[in-house]
């Protein structure tokens, strides 16, 4: 009994590592390449923006860069959805896509998104931060932040990694990504 125990563990351990290996690769781009998390956000989290979300966004960290777009999705009696696409920014095709859903207090959405080649699968969160605690929520100027992570991380904050995420364009397909990549 020990023994298969034993055996399950090796097999689990050496196949998180190809995961990993795998989702941070070049080719992919899924994930930032250095391992260090930001210890990111430093302010307050405030209701997830719907009316601002759709559309095409930029992330960029260092040497990481990446192209999302969302859209939402109506979705009778359930919370909010929205469809999301991740695109290489150096071809600005489809690599991952998944469905976010608001979680229940409605400050963020959580996503489960699966890489194209891979079938590698990660999640994805976005967060509506302000630092303003003592302004009205309707005139708080907020910054959308990206937070993404293995699923093999069992969900810890410290193990994602945070990104303040830009939006490019209201449109949800590849011409924004496009537009940026000849600037």
């Amino acid at each position: 009994m020990f023994r298969n125990i034993l055996l399950t563990a090796t097999v689990l351990l050496s196949l998180g590592a190809a995961v990993t290996a795998h989702a941070t690769g070049d080719d992919d781009q899924i994930l930032p390449h250095d391992n260090r998390p930001v210890p990111f956000p430093q302010g307050v989290v405030v209701r997830f923006p719907w009316n601002n979300i759709q559309g095409t966004w930029r992330v960029e960290q260092g040497d990481y860069v990446s192209y999302f777009s969302f859209k939402k999705v109506k979705v009778k009696g359930a919370h909010r959805q929205l469809q999301v696409r991740q695109m290489d920014p150096r071809t600005c095709e489809d690599i991952a896509t998944g469905v976010g859903t608001e979680n229940s207090s409605g400050t963020r959405v959580l996503a489960q998104m699966t890489a194209k080649k891979s079938g590698t699968s990660y999640r994805l969160v976005l967060t509506s931060i302000t630092d303003k605690k003592d302004v009205p929520a309707a005139h708080q100027e907020s910054v959308m932040v990206l937070s993404l992570g293995l699923n093999n991380d069992a969900g810890k904050p410290d193990d994602m990694f945070h990104m303040e995420i830009m939006k490019i364009s209201p449109q949800y397909d590849q011409r924004s990504c496009i537009e940026e990549m000849k600037k």
